[in-house]
């Protein structure tokens, strides 16, 4: 019997979880609060714009020239080299994009600064990995796609295993960019996800 109520008390946590996730993800979708620093962002740091501009089309580019989510990271040199370039122009603008609920376009460089530098060495241990039957890394590294579509559906369903996948195989330390509040798992969640809207979102689109 009270086994059963402990199980109870369990699923109405659970539950009560759930109902919050939903509800602070209906609030930031109706104050529309990723836009919003989105627009404060471009506001705060607008000679830094085209750079962003100029990177988004090489990530484009790149997407649209193959099938496979992610390859070597020798691969992104150029992007992640003019990637840099803008996130420094907004950096010595007194702009930290970390300030900023960004949620688009501007995300994508982050992620491909960080893959082609400080993640370099982890990317190869996991594409090293293609053929051991772990769905989430034949997906991301092995898989070819016919459309950006395909690719946009196959990263988001591999996320949570992704990070798994990373946190298994990888030494790495996070550093001074791992916040006080956030443990390893959150970092990587984090960086996966800055990734998405290149492949879920049109990145020149004003």
């Amino acid at each position: 019997m009270f086994s059963n109520i402990e199980f109870s008390k369990q699923k109405l946590c659970c539950y009560a979880l759930i109902f919050i996730l939903i509800g602070v993800y209906l609030i930031l979708t109706e104050t529309d609060l990723f836009k919003k620093d989105e627009s404060k962002f471009e506001r705060d740091a607008p000679q830094c714009l085209p750079l962003f501009q100029e990177a988004n089309l090489l990530i484009t580019s790149e997407i649209d020239s193959t099938k496979k989510i992610l390859e070597d990271p020798d691969k992104y040199a150029n992007i992640s080299a003019k990637c840099e370039e803008a996130i420094e122009c907004a950096e010595h603008s007194q702009v930290s994009m970390k300030s900023y609920h960004l949620d688009g376009k501007y995300n994508p460089c982050v992620f491909y600064v960080f893959y082609h530098n400080r993640f370099s060495t982890c990317a190869r241990t996991l594409i090293a990995k293609v053929g051991d039957q772990i769905p989430c890394i034949e997906a991301v590294f092995h898989e070819k796609y016919q459309n950006k579509t395909e690719k946009c559906e196959a990263l988001k369903t591999s996320q949570p295993c992704l990070v798994r996948a990373i946190l298994n195989a990888c030494d790495m330390i996070p550093g001074d960019r791992l916040a006080k509040n956030h443990n390893k798992k959150d970092f990587y969640a984090d960086e996966v996800y800055n990734l998405i809207p290149a492949f879920c979102k049109n990145l020149l689109e004003n």
